[in-house]
């Protein structure tokens, strides 16, 4: 599946979920923004109060603003192999959640990461392993800008007794 959203003007567009959630996408799927004519670098499709969820793997979202309720997660990744980038997410419990393995948030190259911001948590890794969050811009958040389960700060000292996202046993 590919959805774009190619329409003629250069305004930006919302699409408002009000209190009916998105369908979870149960395949692999890419929405892209960035196709949209008037793309200059930042998001001019919005997803307001939508919960957008990746079942299926091996998509990629990118080029798009999300914002939720703080009640609500903008992004959850419920599988592997996904690819989000060159987002904006704002104003969610969590920006993304993470339970999957191998997904990339944002990226090295020009234009990959995106801006997590004005969550409580920006990005919060519930499970998986081969997750990787790079060149993200992760601020405003009023708890943790990367959250690896269990919940709170998690010490990154390999060979104690405390494991979680981060396998750091």
């Amino acid at each position: 599946n590919y959805l774009s959203n190619r329409k003629p003007d250069f305004t930006p567009h919302t699409i408002d979920c009000g209190l009916e959630p998105l369908p979870t996408a149960t395949a692999p799927v890419v929405i892209d923004g960035t196709s949209q004519s008037g793309y200059a670098g930042s998001p001019i499709i919005a997803v307001h109060k939508g919960l957008l969820v990746l079942a299926g793997g091996r998509s990629t979202i990118k080029g798009l603003r999300l914002s939720a309720d703080p009640q609500s997660d903008g992004l959850a990744l419920r599988s592997g192999s996904n690819v989000v980038r060159a987002n904006v997410i704002e104003s969610c419990r969590s920006g993304i959640h993470v339970e999957g393995d191998n997904n990339l948030i944002g990226g090295e190259s020009p234009g990959a990461g995106n801006d997590i911001r004005s969550n409580a948590t920006g990005v919060y890794v519930r499970s998986g392993t081969g997750n990787a969050i790079r060149g993200n811009s992760i601020r405003d958040n009023s708890s943790l800008g990367i959250d690896l389960h269990p919940a709170g700060v998690t010490a990154n000292d390999a060979g104690d007794a405390d494991a979680g996202a981060n396998d750091l046993l």
